[in-house]
């Protein structure tokens, strides 16, 4: 059994962090918001703590304590715990008070301790309680726990992912590969946001191109003042979709837009004896929406 190398974990802690970090660059988060790695924890801290639980934690875990006293965000929503109150070690609290009711409440012929650890025996899925240290848990109220009743050679111990401490979903041989499965994770997420990315990159492209094509040739001519809009702004999204606005009205003018004005004005009348078409502000409005709907 080839022992762990403290090396790896610190390799690894620093691929994940870097990795993390481009994955909240890609989704726009602040690195100190979602996910969020906590300073080191001290000796003296570690272990009263493992005094406190009776528990030597395993070298690789020991390891992450001595950079990140916790770890918000790990990967996805799971919360890797550290040893004092920051971040997310209450629930460490939580799960031990959790054990303390299930072994209080009533005892069954299927729920007894004695029972438990039997049907262990026979079923990998079934795991007593009280042996498990959590390590980590998520919003779903699952836990990842040290199983402290299969120590390796090496000082290490398997982690298994229960829900409630009821049933082992998968087991991983150490908190070595622990982090690799949250690399891996943290990987196929970045990788997912940036296909997510380019495909809106073609996305607003497409949109742009549909919106210069939708009034090329169309020419605009504005009257009056808008109330619901700056007139440069306006100007600005006719242009974008490949229109032309003049200030001359005559046979080539496609659209008069009136804002303020009155619709028997002079410029109103004109337009419709050279057969223009008139529209009033919310009639604007209701064209360029349909223009940038179409994205």
């Amino acid at each position: 059994m080839s022992k762990i190398k403290i090396g790896d974990i610190v390799k690894d802690l620093e691929k994940l962090a870097l990795v993390q970090e481009k994955l909240n660059q890609a989704e726009g988060r602040e690195s100190k918001g979602y996910r969020q790695a906590y300073p080191p924890a001290s000796e003296f801290a570690i272990r009263a703590l493992e005094k406190k639980l009776k528990f030597r934690f395993p070298p690789s875990y020991r390891a992450f304590l001595n950079i990140h006293n916790g770890w918000k965000g790990f990967h996805n929503d799971v919360a890797v715990f550290g040893v004092s109150g920051i971040g997310y070690t209450r629930p460490v609290a939580d799960f031990n008070q959790y054990l303390k009711m299930l072994q209080k409440g009533p005892k069954t012929a299927d729920e007894s301790a004695d029972a438990l650890r039997k049907k262990e025996q026979v079923d990998e899925k079934t795991i007593y309680l009280p042996d498990h240290v959590p390590l980590a848990t998520d919003f779903n109220g699952i836990y990842w726990v040290f199983d402290r009743n299969r120590k390796r050679k090496d000082g290490e111990y398997p982690i298994a992912e229960v829900l409630y401490g009821q049933n082992v979903e998968f087991r991983t041989k150490n908190f070595l590969e622990f982090v690799k499965r949250a690399i891996a994770q943290a990987q196929n997420e970045l990788e997912s946001e940036k296909k997510s990315h380019k495909g809106e990159e073609k996305r607003q492209e497409k949109m742009v191109e549909q919106r210069k094509r939708k009034f090329d040739g169309k020419m605009f001519v504005f009257a009056g003042t808008l109330a619901g809009m700056n007139k440069k702004d306006a100007l600005d999204y006719v242009k974008e979709a490949g229109g032309i606005v003049s200030n001359t009205l005559d046979k080539k003018t496609s659209y008069l837009v009136f804002g303020n004005g009155k619709k028997d004005g002079k410029r109103v009348i004109a337009a419709k004896k050279l057969g223009v078409r008139v529209l009033a502000e919310q009639q604007f409005y209701d064209l360029l929406f349909k223009v940038r709907k179409k994205k």
